[in-house]
């Protein structure tokens, strides 16, 4: 049984990855943050089926909407294996106006700490954002670790508390930014893959307690927008669901 389960595997690694679509999206929100164009991207899972022909098409991709920011939501590489890492490392091509801003998602986590990935991310010219926030133009953006267990404590390091951008791993973190008193207009992440096999995916999402699923949601006077994410993990196959590149254009209004 295990030798065919390696069999069938082995034949999955064949199959390339379908490539992201770009999927754009208008955004108002309050403030005087002017219009800034985003683009956000998440679970690439390089160390499973993203190889570097794959990622060079992913980076021209993004350079054609010539984004003001990029916001990576983790679980880009998830082997510390020097063949990946060295993939890894094209991205120090990607370009953006005002900075790269990366969170580690649960997958970073598992093969590297949070020091290695640190640098690892300066290496390419991303800046990880370990439970902080930075002032970009008019524009404060929060990043938050990928927790856990950890992220009640994680999420208490935010400061200020009100910020224009929440971005994190996993849609449930923003149930425990709310508790915390942490304020944001729009909230991104990733880690749902969009069920990525449906409708056993959606469920599974439903099993882990995950507020949101994919797409475009609005509570109260916040925005959530939950990335598909431009990869996939364990088979390189989609059902009822596709890989994006999230352009999000973002104007203020008074």
């Amino acid at each position: 049984m295990k030798i065919l389960l390696k069999y069938a595997i082995s034949l999955l690694r064949g199959i390339p990855l379908a490539y992201p679509k770009i999927k754009e999206h208008s955004i108002s929100i309050e403030g005087e943050a002017g219009i800034k164009r985003v683009v956000h991207i998440s679970d690439l899972h390089i160390g499973e089926f993203a190889t570097l022909k794959f990622c060079k098409e992913l980076i021209r991709r993004i350079d054609t909407i010539f984004p003001d920011i990029i916001l990576i939501s983790g679980d880009m590489i998830t082997s510390r294996k020097k063949r990946y890492i060295d993939i890894f490392k094209i991205f120090s091509t990607l370009k953006s106006k005002d900075g790269i801003f990366f969170v580690a998602g649960n997958r970073e986590l598992e093969c590297f700490s949070l020091v290695e990935l640190k640098e690892l991310c300066e290496e390419v010219g991303f800046r990880l954002l370990e439970d902080e926030v930075v002032l970009v133009g008019n524009l404060k953006i929060a990043g938050i670790t990928n927790g856990g267990e950890n992220l009640k404590k994680n999420l208490s390091k935010i400061s200020p508390k009100e910020v224009d951008i929440l971005f994190s791993h996993q849609p449930k973190s923003i149930k425990a930014a709310l508790k915390l008193g942490i304020k944001t207009k729009l909230f991104v992440c990733g880690h749902t893959h969009g069920g990525q096999l449906n409708p056993f995916g959606k469920n599974l999402l439903k099993k882990q307690n995950q507020p949101y699923f994919s797409g475009m949601y609005s509570k109260d006077k916040m925005l959530v927008y939950v990335n598909s994410g431009v990869g996939s993990t364990v088979v390189p196959l989609r059902f009822l669901s596709t890989s994006e590149i999230a352009s999000l254009n973002i104007e203020s209004k008074p």
